[in-house]
């Protein structure tokens, strides 16, 4: 019972900045050996995974607002349409450009969020970003390969009210750097 507690926890609109996922902490140490050790992913998505994985990259994930039904979740505001455009990647397009520019040259960085054409505008950022290639056709499946792949990054750059990315962070045992775009 405690063991889904802690993997539940992690889900919440509100644990998104809770832990910073680059420090030691128990909990974290705690959800990881459950994730990694006790649960296991499948070894049909592992090895998918592998045959794409670089030997060292950062990945951008864009929660992407104007795909979804509804921000009341984690902003209270009547005026819907103006909190979409306010959490929309176009307006993000300078923050993240300047992470990009923070990211070592030896690390290939790639992008991932819910529609292509995010992912296209944010490719437009730097001619250093790349796409997560389609590895499932299935879009549970391709997007649980996505999560493993920002799980296994050495770099999450995350959208900040995404829990997404925050969870992939807080599970990584590879992540040596998690920041937020605004």
């Amino acid at each position: 019972p405690n063991d889904v507690f802690i993997l539940d926890s992690v889900n919440f609109g509100g644990m998104n900045g809770r832990f910073d996922p680059s420090q030691d902490h128990w909990y974290l140490d705690k959800i990881k050996e459950i994730f990694w050790d006790q649960l296991v992913p499948k070894q049909e998505f592992l090895e998918k995974l592998d045959a794409v994985l670089p030997k060292k990259y950062a990945v951008i994930h864009v929660r992407d607002w104007e795909y979804n039904d509804s921000l009341d979740s984690i902003i209270k505001i009547n005026d819907f349409d103006r909190t979409k455009f306010l959490t929309s990647p176009k307006i993000s397009l300078q923050s993240l450009t300047e992470k990009i520019d923070e990211v070592d040259d030896t690390f290939e960085v790639f992008v991932v969020s819910y529609k292509n054409e995010t992912v296209e505008l944010v490719k437009g950022c730097s001619d250093r970003v790349k796409s997560f290639p389609i590895l499932d056709d299935r879009s549970f499946a391709q997007d649980f390969l996505e999560f493993l792949f920002l799980s296994k990054a050495d770099i999450i750059i995350g959208s900040r009210y995404s829990t997404f990315s925050h969870t992939a962070a807080i599970l990584s045992r590879s992540c040596k750097e998690y920041s937020l775009f605004d």
